[in-house]
């Protein structure tokens, strides 16, 4: 075992003082609030609407922090876990592919218990996941040895390399640990569907209408903060050049176990301080006849609008995948270094919190998706072509910061793909409409992160980013 960091210290110890002070207030408001709400007060006039909406936000930032975690530190991460460059890749393909089946099972399973329940499962999934992630399993340098000194398992190691050479598996397969470490993946993948397709939901549970869209935006917006933060910590724990491999694996090993602190801290907000939908409440939202999950679906994928609207969604989604997971390899083609990605997601974090500020007050009602929807692809593929050029022209790296910046002022593409399919496809569940939104999006999302990897490995360099550059344009069209 490794001690922990000094920064996971002090993190740790800041963790403390807030959970303090948020269970004083909980205390200290209990009684008045909640007494509201079992007196049969409306959930649209609590105050906890605002918890509600603060909880998900956070729990959506924790579950992308396992997401893009080795993108920015992708030469550190190889030598660590000895892989190559699309072993690492596999990590952000199963994150959406795994997405996918979840996608699915959010609609009826949130239908069947309720929002507080399905974020205790998914913040859950995050825990376990987490947990496995920074576990002996996952860290090869955590093998226990026996007295001889000899590391335990080394015998199904030779046997596991010779097995995978025989069958013509990937060279990632030799490499339990890794494929450990791609299973607590899958796990953390299996809880984001669970919060990332309930915005609305959670929305229309405890926001009036006029509230919606400005609630819709500010979850919507964790999507990419949480993404953000996923690149930026890393670098902030991990040397860009490490003194020695084992200060590597003690990095590693704090990074990791630092998410596995903030999967508990999300749990135990939600079981502690997201409240139950008041029954009473459960008539304030817009009626809706009682029909089945698969009725729901076969009605919604008869609509026209909504093909509409999940054809601009995919190709939306898809970019960003792509962009997101290829990211670092891009740069390092160029020679410029991985960990240039904290700083460009410190750039888009900025610019989408301006871009979801600007929205909140100019898109007030359904008729202005449209246009926002518009408006975000061209920042799409504005920011594409900025990208391409400063790779290709050797340019400053503050250009390439400028560029992703660019691409955060391109929020609404997601909140508001998600409010106006919920609209169109009325009186369907919001939660169904947006699991079909993201399992469509997310299965392009593998085929783009393969196909922009793969343009990169045939030398196509900068012009991935034409090409997708490309498709922005003809998705905002």
């Amino acid at each position: 075992t490794h001690s922990p960091s000094p920064v996971l210290l002090v993190w740790s110890m800041s963790l403390q003082r807030q959970c303090r002070v948020l269970l004083a207030r909980r205390c200290t408001s209990w009684r008045s609030t909640s007494g509201e709400l079992s007196n049969g007060v409306n959930s649209h006039q609590s105050g906890w609407r605002w918890v509600a909406l603060f909880i998900l936000s956070f729990n959506i930032c924790v579950s992308y922090l396992p997401y893009y975690t080795f993108v920015p530190i992708l030469r550190q991460s190889m030598q660590a876990f000895k892989v190559d460059e699309s072993a690492l890749n596999m990590l952000c393909i199963l994150y959406a592919l795994v997405y996918v089946p979840g996608a699915f099972v959010t609609g009826p399973l949130v239908g069947a218990i309720g929002c507080r329940k399905t974020f205790l499962i998914a913040t859950a999934l995050t825990v376990a996941g987490c947990a496995l992630r920074c576990s002996s399993y996952s860290l090869p340098w955590q093998e226990h040895r026996a007295d001889d000194g000899t590391a335990v398992g080394g015998g199904r190691q030779l046997w596991w390399e010779s097995w995978h050479v025989e069958n013509n598996f990937p060279s990632w397969v030799s490499q339990p640990a890794f494929c450990w470490l791609l299973l607590g993946q899958a796990i953390c993948a299996l809880g984001q569907p669970l919060l990332v397709n309930c915005t609305s939901e959670m929305g229309a549970d405890w926001f009036p209408p006029s509230e919606r869209p400005a609630a819709a935006m500010v979850s919507n917006l964790m999507n990419f903060i949480g993404s953000s933060l996923s690149f930026m910590l890393p670098p902030l724990i991990v040397d860009e050049n490490p003194t020695s491999l084992d200060a590597l694996h003690d990095q590693l090993s704090s990074m990791l176990y630092l998410q596995y602190q903030a999967a508990i801290l999300a749990f135990v907000l939600t079981l502690l301080l997201y409240q139950p939908l008041p029954k009473s409440s459960d008539g304030d939202a817009e009626k809706r006849a009682p029909v089945s999950f698969l009725s729901e679906v076969f009605g919604v994928i008869k609509l026209w609008d909504f093909w509409i609207v999940n054809l601009q969604f995919t190709v939306y989604v898809a970019l960003c995948h792509a962009f997101d997971a290829v990211e670092g390899s891009l740069l390092e083609n160029y020679g410029f270094n991985a960990s240039l990605t904290s700083w460009t997601a410190v750039s888009c974090c900025v610019t989408s919190i301006l871009s979801t500020i600007v929205e909140a007050r100019c898109i007030s009602d359904p008729a202005s998706y449209k246009n926002a929807l518009v408006v975000a692809n061209l920042f799409m593929a504005l920011s594409f072509v900025i990208g391409y050029t400063c790779l290709h022209f050797h340019l400053h790296p503050f250009g390439f910061v400028v560029a992703v910046g660019i691409m955060g002022l391109s929020t609404p593409g997601w909140g508001c793909s998600c409010e106006l399919g919920a609209e169109v496809c009325f009186p369907a569940r919001e939660a169904t409409v947006s699991s079909l939104l993201e399992a469509f999006s997310n299965l392009a999302g593998v085929a783009a992160i393969v196909a922009a990897q793969h343009g990169i490995d045939a030398q196509f360099g900068a012009g991935v980013l034409g090409v997708m550059a490309g498709s922005a344009v003809l998705s905002a069209a």
